[in-house]
């Protein structure tokens, strides 16, 4: 930036410094020169009164002239340095939002994550909560059973699209570290949650085929992230850290 900014001064800006010490030496020489030599033959400044008026005549607009130089110069100047000042605010602010999105980013992950370990029926939490659904078919009435399993289905459907939902809101975060961090926070959740949670229903196809009238390629796509996403996920991760590697190895 610093660097655009010098390339942008005009001559008078550069070479300010030449010009006022060049204005200062002819001010304060012009009256010796004046009255100790005769360059026209038909003006005579030896009368002191007549190269006062004339040096005051002549050193006045040239003072004025570096005067109004200065000024300007001093405005053009902090009309830049305005503009480098409200650049900044700028970054700030859009450093700030790309903060304030991936914390809240993360949050929300971690609640996903939480959520499927607090998934419960009949008082047990987890993956288990599926096998207590699963013993109490013989003392519920069908109906009852039913409705039961499809929130427990419901449920699980929810939080694989509240992940897919979060991986929508990655892809708009403007930092490859802030997506890495996001993409492997999702990866950690669909390989230790979501797909133990899907194994679990498998091992109850049957019972849930009944009840949602899916096969078994039909779940495992319903409660699984698709493989473009993970593809997608996978690659923020390497590209990120790949770029850190290549990083340390030009120095």
């Amino acid at each position: 930036m610093n660097e655009n900014l010098k390339n942008e001064k005009g001559w008078l800006a550069r070479n300010a410094g030449i010009l006022f010490l060049f204005a200062f030496i002819a001010t304060i020489s012009a009256p010796y020169i004046f009255t100790q030599f005769s360059i026209w033959p038909y003006i005579d400044f030896t009368n002191t009164g007549s190269i006062g008026d004339t040096i005051g005549g002549i050193t006045a607009p040239i003072i004025n002239i570096f005067a109004a130089l200065l000024v300007y110069l001093a405005f053009r100047e902090q009309v830049k340095a305005n503009d480098i000042q409200v650049e900044a605010l700028n970054e700030e602010r859009k450093i700030r939002k790309v903060e304030s999105s991936f914390s809240t980013a993360l949050t929300e992950l971690n609640w996903c994550s939480n959520e499927y370990d607090q998934l419960e029926y009949g008082g047990v939490l987890g993956t288990m909560a599926i096998d207590e659904l699963m013993k109490k078919k013989k003392h519920l009435s069908e109906p009852t059973w039913k409705s039961e399993v499809a929130s427990m289905t419901q449920k699980l459907l929810g939080l694989k699209n509240y992940l897919g939902k979060m991986i929508t809101i990655t892809k708009t975060i403007n930092s490859a570290e802030y997506r890495a961090i996001l993409s492997n926070k999702i990866l950690l959740i669909h390989r230790i949650k979501t797909r133990k949670f899907r194994s679990r229903v498998l091992d109850y196809s049957s019972e849930f085929e009944e009840v949602v009238g899916k096969t078994n390629e039909e779940l495992i796509e319903m409660l699984t992230l698709l493989k473009s996403e993970t593809d997608w996920l996978e690659n923020q991760k390497f590209s990120f850290h790949t770029g850190i590697f290549k990083s340390q190895e030009v120095r």
